[in-house]
């Protein structure tokens, strides 16, 4: 039995040693494409940030708009407050932690009391649009 046991343990130390490689390869392997896929994230990631960017700034610019063309509009004026008075929250909150920190985080920025805030200034503009839209087909 003496004779068996190292052909035994010569055929199963190769079986390991294949599988090491094999797992060792497959590791290498998934690092490459994980790395790969990660930098395609981030390209696209950046992108739909400036495209995000941009479509904001051309909807500011048509909120403006709408304010000041339908200035008069009673429901116009309403959100046009309404947004100026969150505005205002929105801007103290950010001296007290700029006077508090020195600094204004990225991390502050998105916590849920300035994401909520931000996104009900979003909300405003949106029906802002959506007035200022409904006013100018009747106006047609």
């Amino acid at each position: 039995m003496a004779k068996n046991t190292p052909k035994k343990d010569s055929r199963l130390t190769t079986f390991f040693e294949d599988i090491k490689e094999n797992i060792t390869e497959g590791a290498q392997t998934i690092g490459k494409i994980s790395s790969e896929l990660i930098e395609e994230v981030k390209e696209k990631a950046e992108e739909l940030y400036e495209a995000g960017s941009e479509k904001y700034e051309q909807a500011s610019g048509v909120v403006h708009g709408y304010i000041d063309r339908y200035k008069n509009d009673i429901e116009i004026k309403s959100l046009n407050k309404d947004k100026n008075d969150l505005l205002t929250r929105f801007g103290s909150i950010l001296y007290h932690e700029f006077k508090k920190n020195g600094t204004i985080s990225k991390r502050f920025l998105t916590t849920k009391k300035m994401s909520a805030l931000t996104s009900e200034i979003e909300t405003i503009d949106k029906k802002i649009l959506k007035k200022g839209q409904s006013l100018d087909k009747k106006n047609a």
